[in-house]
């Protein structure tokens, strides 16, 4: 048994996969497996895999039909043979030493979780700060969570990033005996469902406060691209996270709370992403008149009593108290301003 499986779902990755692949074989420990599952991809990433697996037998590649990158990291589980299972994404990589950390820390917990840098660490540091994550500060962190908070920041060029599934160590067993895969009917916001899941069962975990995992970050992200789906996707991770409440935390009035606030970041996204989106050609009557009756459907008027604002970002405050009086020209002035201002990297990532 190999003590780590890393789990790379592959997807157009052609111009980033071999520096992610090569940060895995350049580990300082050799004692891993590498799953590489092809989703379908158009261009070159499948054969780029294969070369690799030729290269060396801890490395085993699936090729699937796109089904997208839940069902590409399930695939992934149900094949892994390690002790500890670990998500990189194609477009990442981590840094030499990772598997160190995990032996260094591996008999305190069954999940372990590390920060996010734009750049390798140099060396892994005698002394990390370990915190266990137990108690209420695990409440706050699923609270987060469901709120649409997914990460905070330690320093300028260092951020924690809770609701994704790399940055991670997980014990197998932990992912297996509790059946824990990712919802393959959720095209965004998998991974903050699966990890709700996965904080909710793991009996210990561990913040290490170094970081390990190297993320490609970008000023032209994903959550500022023009979708007409966002309503659709929005309503399904409400769903998503209504039933982990239910099962989970059924009686707990802080939970519910948060799904509410999640509602007002769920306008949020929605406003970002279509309705004032300059991609989006409607005229100006037609996306307030769709706004509107969004809002009535999926956001009465009651949600918006007692909300507390200021667990919300700066951002979801503004555009959801904007909503709440239907101040739509406003809004749609200041949302063109933010895209502009977030693509010219000229506005902080909020």
């Amino acid at each position: 048994m190999p003590l780590v499986s890393f789990v790379v779902p592959v997807y157009k990755a052609e111009k980033d996969l071999c520096r992610c692949l090569d940060s895995i074989l350049n580990q300082t420990v050799s004692d891993w497996e590498l799953i590489l599952v092809d989703d379908g991809s158009p261009d070159a990433s499948g054969k780029i895999c294969d070369q690799y697996a030729l290269k060396d037998d801890r490395i085993r590649v699936i090729h699937q039909e796109n089904k997208g990158v839940s069902v590409a990291r399930n695939n992934g589980i149900d094949v892994a043979n390690g002790k500890w299972i670990s998500f990189v994404d194609a477009d990442d990589w981590i840094a030499p030493f990772t598997i160190e950390l995990l032996i260094r820390y591996q008999e305190r917990g069954d999940l372990l979780e590390f920060p996010a840098a734009y750049s390798t660490p140099r060396r892994l540091d005698s002394e990390i700060e370990v915190v266990p994550l137990c108690g209420e500060a695990l409440t706050d962190r699923q609270l987060h969570l469901i709120r649409g908070v997914v990460g905070e920041s330690i320093s300028r060029n260092v951020r924690m990033f809770w609701g994704a599934p790399w940055g991670k160590f997980f014990l197998g067993a932990l992912l297996k005996e509790n059946h824990l895969r990712f919802p393959a009917g959720l095209k965004r916001a998998e991974d903050i469902v699966f990890n709700l899941y996965t904080y909710e069962k793991a009996k210990n975990i561990v913040t290490v406060l170094q970081p390990f995992y190297c993320y490609q970050m970008s000023s032209t992200s994903v959550t500022l691209e023009y979708n007409p789906e966002e309503k659709d996707l929005v309503v399904k991770r409400k769903e998503q996270q209504e039933q982990y409440v239910n099962l989970m935390h059924s009686n707990d009035l802080r939970f519910r709370k948060a799904l509410q606030m999640f509602s007002i970041s769920a306008v949020s996204s929605c406003l970002i992403r279509d309705f004032c989106h300059p991609d989006n050609k409607k005229p100006y009557h037609i996306r307030k008149s769709e706004f509107a009756t969004y809002l009535n459907q999926v956001v009465p008027a009651q949600c918006f009593r007692d909300i507390e604002w200021r667990k919300l970002n700066i951002r979801d405050q503004i555009l959801g108290r904007l909503a709440q009086m239907r101040w739509f020209l406003m809004i749609d002035i200041l949302v063109k301003l933010y895209i502009i201002l977030r693509r010219g990297n000229l506005l902080k990532n909020i």
